[in-house]
């Protein structure tokens, strides 16, 4: 059995072709919203850390595991990596390519989130965050401490929508919604909420980014923007190379 992280349009993609191509596939979300995102494919639904992780390999007999979630998923990439590590197994990682960030007067790159807390709320009054929940905490408390609103776009996922309640959002800065998002929606939600800076992450033409980027200088807002953690080494930036490596892995080619 081939573990996929999934939750993201390369890790549905992923899925179907290596189901396609003939191998057992089981596809690892971290909440329901994702099933969207994983196809016709056998899922399992959870957050893990590594050891949640160890049981889901002796239960599935895993052999493989294939990281397609997202850039951002820093604290779930180092706890597959480290149960991989501990249980001897194979770890395939599926890079979302990054572009050249364009050059704009009202883009704002920050290498972190704690630099784009400071960076948003100098651009206040009402920051629109697009970012999801688990940071959220940091911007709220920074936001409040300033005098600024913060509106927060997360998933229409309970879990997501208690994070909010829980940083002290009222329901009225809370936009549930599932994307992915076009310029015109983008456009009318930033209006609509008298956003002052918009905040997102370098999630890349896949995330929906050049569509936020667009609709935020289409009405001279500033956009914050935290820049995309480094990939493992060794990670594959195209599909068909992760797949020629599988195949090779699967029949015993490597090592």
């Amino acid at each position: 059995m081939i573990l996929v992280l999934g939750g993201t349009s390369e890790g549905r993609e992923v899925a179907a072709r290596l189901k396609a191509a003939g191998w057992p596939v089981l596809v690892s979300l971290a909440t329901p919203v994702g099933k969207a995102f994983a196809g016709e494919v056998e899922m399992v639904v959870g957050r893990r850390d590594a050891a949640g992780f160890l049981t889901l390999f002796r239960e599935r007999k895993i052999r493989l595991v294939v990281d397609a979630a997202h850039p951002f998923a820093t604290e779930l990439r180092r706890q597959i990596q480290k149960a991989c590590s501990l249980a001897g197994l194979p770890y395939l990682r599926l890079a979302r390519p990054s572009p050249p960030l364009p050059e704009h007067p009202l883009l704002v790159p920050c290498p972190d989130f704690a630099s784009a807390v400071e960076e948003a709320v100098q651009r206040g009054p009402v920051i629109f965050l697009t970012t999801g929940t688990r940071t959220l905490p940091l911007f709220a408390t920074r936001a409040q401490m300033a005098g600024c609103r913060v509106v927060v776009r997360c998933l229409p996922d309970p879990e997501a929508v208690a994070a909010c309640l829980a940083a002290g959002l009222s329901h009225r800065d809370i936009v549930a919604l599932t994307g992915p998002f076009t310029e015109e929606l983008n456009r009318a939600l930033f209006r609509a909420y008298g956003a002052t800076v918009v905040v997102t992450k370098e999630s890349g033409p896949t995330g929906g980014m050049e569509e936020k980027l667009k609709a935020a200088w289409a009405l001279g807002l500033p956009v914050v923007l935290v820049r995309r953690p480094p990939e493992p080494e060794g990670a594959f930036y195209r599909l068909e190379d992760l797949l020629q490596a599988v195949e090779k892995l699967e029949k015993g080619e490597v090592g």
